[in-house]
């Protein structure tokens, strides 16, 4: 290919490598608190959000897990751990505190370790099943979106390896596939479309796996943590809904159609709508595309990853490490056929770079370019389909 060639897919990831490298080390360059997480240059503890996840293993732990959803209560626990004020408040269902449990066994730094090197393992082998080739491993790691995750400590690698792993067995394993779904509900505004495309597609048996998962692990919260920690969940949903529509999280690093449309000057009513509508629109395409038996299957899988970040209007970039799923069965599949026009392969490249790009751009210019490169990656994965098709209707 003229522009995605060798040469660049093995020398430009490199150099990102490197760059990542330099800024980590500056970032995570900082003195040590006694007692407390350490903190980098800027004053936040390293590996910043994972702070919340290490708090809340140790309020488990304490036999506190209601503390999660008392906002105040929460920050200050967190503040106890860090020795510096840095509130974050969590917005997931209590069945992600099972996931997170573990985390206070260890303590801060070597916890944080683990947690990222764990995760970061899942999720590019998860990416290199789903496009095994030579290149993938070092694509993924230069992945922009796999550096935002890990100098966040966040959990976008999760969500990928769950999402991509699900559709990596879907077909072979269709149970195995469906748990890993159900796993995926630890982020419910992710998963909102996979009970749809399942229905669409039939797949009955990853869907039943998906619904006993999601039963099971809501049970197992509710007998440990009490019956009334989910009431206080969904009373949270409102308090996480009203610091994205008054402002109070940085919009710029919100790369929906919501904070797009609040950054460039709109209401939250007018956000709202706009969002509705083009996940209406979304939700629509993925139907029909996974209703569709000739329908190959990474276009299926390309299009729901893509439709997964554009139907909610809660989403960050270190969420986008999910883009790696549609860009792997893009890039695999146009290495398969040995085409791959230039109009392709640009917008492949500005996706790909998409997660390191858009939120300065928004925060210059209030323009969030974030839903316009994945609906470029709906229409080339949409002309994938329209191309097999018009040549199967005239073999």
């Amino acid at each position: 290919m003229a522009f995605l060639n060798s040469k660049r897919l093995i020398v430009y990831p490199r150099i990102l490598l490197v760059l990542y490298a330099v800024v980590a080390g500056y970032w995570i360059v900082g003195g040590l608190i006694p007692g407390h997480a350490p903190v980098d240059l800027l004053g936040k503890p390293i590996g910043s959000d994972f702070l919340q996840f290490w708090t809340a293993s140790n309020l488990v732990l304490a036999s506190k897990a209601q503390v999660v959803y008392e906002p105040n209560l929460f920050y200050a626990a967190q503040q106890e751990v860090a020795g510096v004020f840095f509130p974050l408040p969590w917005h997931y269902p209590p069945n992600f505190l099972l996931i997170v449990l573990p985390l206070a066994f260890l303590p801060y730094l070597l916890s944080l370790l683990l947690w990222t090197l764990t995760t970061l393992v899942l999720y590019a082998v998860t990416v290199r099943f789903l496009a095994p080739h030579p290149y993938t491993l070092m694509l993924t790691l230069a992945f922009p979106a796999t550096f935002q995750n890990l100098i966040h400590g966040q959990n976008g690698f999760l969500s990928a390896a769950f999402l991509g792993g699900g559709l990596a067995l879907i077909d072979r394993h269709p149970i195995a596939a469906g748990i890993l779904f159900g796993l995926l509900t630890y982020k419910p505004h992710l998963a909102v479309l996979l009970p749809v495309v399942l229905i669409a597609g039939r797949y009955w048996r990853s869907l039943t796996a998906m619904a006993l998962t999601t039963a099971i692990l809501t049970a197992v919260s509710s007998i440990m943590f009490g019956k009334t920690i989910w009431i206080l969940f969904l009373r949270n949903i409102f308090f996480a809904t009203s610091l994205l529509t008054s402002g109070a999280l940085p919009s710029f690093r919100v790369p929906s159609v919501f904070a797009a449309t609040l950054l460039a000057g709109g209401t939250a009513m007018t956000a709202t709508i706009a969002q509705a509508a083009v996940g209406l629109m979304v939700c629509t395409l993925v139907v029909f595309i996974w209703s569709r038996p000739q329908a190959p299957f990474f276009v299926k899988a390309s299009t729901l990853s893509v439709a997964v970040v554009m139907v909610t209007p809660h989403i960050f970039e270190y969420d986008l490490t999910i883009l790696a799923i549609p860009l792997a069965y893009l890039a695999i599949n146009a290495s398969k056929a040995g085409r791959c026009t230039l109009t392709e392969q640009i917008i492949l490249s500005l996706a790909w770079v998409s997660p390191l790009i858009i939120s300065p751009i928004a925060k210059v210019t209030s323009l969030q370019l974030g839903p316009c490169f994945f609906a470029a990656l709906l229409v080339i994965t949409l002309g994938h389909f329209k191309r097999i098709s018009k040549s199967a209707s005239t073999a």
